[in-house]
């Protein structure tokens, strides 16, 4: 029978000098913390990017790694810190080219074709759920960092209020109150662009 060894535990032997303890860190949270942060940025490059950093800085860092949280609550603090400042300094210098948007539409409608051959919904209705996720996406943009946090790590990570609480060292209240204002906002930008905000 296999145990699983604690985070906490891989951590204590990766300081002790067991790298691979740590690439078993990374194979257990790679993909959460990609997912994490693909939500927060919305572009695969950039999101395997600061993915990457993520995990080197929190490695060069586990010597200050305080057990008062998990280690998956640091992880995630770190990978949010760096995706915040990725979108600053994207805000600062926009990078999306005309090209780039037309060849994501024209892939989005291959992709569509191809679902629909394989007996998935219509193109037509396949289209409009990649519109709706496109405004949803660009709802979520539009929200305050702090909402835009707590929102992707409920509804996309499902972590519980008191995770939240925990990964943002804040009061449940406070992630309940973000969480509440943020979906308020999400519904109002897509009300705005003409989609019943749910």
């Amino acid at each position: 029978m296999n145990t699983v060894v604690p985070d906490e535990a891989l951590v204590e032997r990766t300081v002790r000098g067991d790298t691979r303890a740590y690439d078993e860190l990374v194979c257990r949270w790679q993909s959460v913390i990609y997912n994490l942060v693909y939500r927060m940025l919305g572009k695969e490059h950039e999101a395997e990017e600061v993915c990457q950093d993520a995990f080197t800085a929190a490695y060069l860092n586990l010597k200050n790694f305080r057990r008062e949280s998990k280690f998956s609550s640091w992880l995630y603090r770190i990978a949010i810190n760096l995706s915040t400042s990725h979108l600053r300094k994207r805000q600062r210098t926009p990078t999306d080219s005309l090209d780039e948007m037309t060849e994501r539409g024209v892939s989005a409608e291959i992709e569509a074709v191809q679902w629909n051959l394989n007996g998935g919904p219509s193109v037509e209705a396949r289209l409009l759920e990649r519109d709706r996720a496109r405004h949803v996406r660009r709802a979520i943009g539009k929200l305050a960092d702090e909402q835009r946090v707590v929102l992707i790590l409920k509804e996309y990570q499902g972590l519980t209020f008191k995770e939240i609480s925990e990964v943002l060292n804040v009061p449940v209240s406070t992630v309940k109150t973000r969480m509440y204002a943020g979906l308020n906002e999400m519904k109002r930008h897509l009300n705005h662009a003409g989609l019943q905000g749910n």
